[in-house]
């Protein structure tokens, strides 16, 4: 590497092989820097998120070791570039940060079932342990990313990791749900179903119906207590003897 100034001021451009700055606009596009690192283009797996105008590198990603690593071919303050006061500036660090970190790579949002799971475990895991929503628990090495693939069962997972000097906890930020699709559980009214005995070709013929009886019995005993009521209102009277006595004098 070595340091040289730019006259005039050279602008940046999204890299070739860039993961961490998106195609749309980043609020980059008017960075002017005028003093850099020369910096030659990777090799073996690193990529060149920004690049000069011409075409040499400016900020480049790759792993290093166990981890990953990223070099910036200018200041992040406004010694050799204007890079800190641009709009793009705050967005680029965070992304940068977590690619950075392994544990970026941790689901954010719930999956459908049976789609994999990647875990890059912690630096020093020992065990990685996953208990799925009915609490099976299945055991993974911790030499490499773990790949979670029974995923059917609709819930919570949790996952365990122990360390070289932590014994078996539970991972939060390692911690995942599998949710069924939104379209499968919409509540949305919808038209009934119309069922069409000739377009699917079955008969009805010696189907058997079942219906409750329960609203005719009640219609009928409100029938014969109607009848009881007239039967009662239009029978004659009968006169008791004193009364019959009591006329006859």
């Amino acid at each position: 590497r070595a340091e040289a100034p730019l006259d005039p001021p050279r602008s940046l451009v999204r890299g070739d092989e860039a993961a961490i700055v998106p195609e749309l606009e980043t609020g980059l596009a008017h960075v002017e820097t005028t003093r850099r690192l020369l910096l030659e283009r990777p090799v073996g797996g690193g990529r060149v998120e920004l690049a000069f105008e011409d075409g040499a590198p400016a900020l480049v990603v790759g792993a290093h070791g166990d981890g990953r690593a990223a070099i910036l071919a200018t200041t992040i303050d406004q010694d050799w570039t204007d890079l800190p006061i641009r709009p793009g500036f705050l967005p680029l660090v965070v992304r940068l940060l977590r690619s950075l970190s392994p544990r970026a790579e941790l689901p954010d949002a719930p999956v459908e079932p049976g789609t994999p799971v990647s875990l890059p475990p912690p630096a020093g895991a020992t065990r990685v342990v996953v208990v799925d929503p009915t609490g099976h628990r299945r055991e993974h090495g911790a030499d490499s990313v773990v790949e979670v693939t029974e995923t059917d069962v609709a819930g919570a997972y949790r996952v365990l990791v122990s360390t070289r000097s932590t014994a078996l906890a539970d991972d939060t930020r390692a911690a995942f749900v599998v949710a069924p699709p939104t379209g499968e559980s919409d509540l949305a009214p919808a038209p009934l179903p119309r069922f069409d005995a000739e377009r699917e070709g079955e008969s009805t013929t010696g189907a058997v119906v079942r219906r409750s009886l329960s609203p005719w019995l009640f219609v009928l005993a409100g029938l014969l207590a109607l009848t009881e009521a007239l039967l009662r209102l239009h029978a004659p009277r009968r006169s008791s003897p004193r009364r019959r006595a009591t006329l006859e004098a």
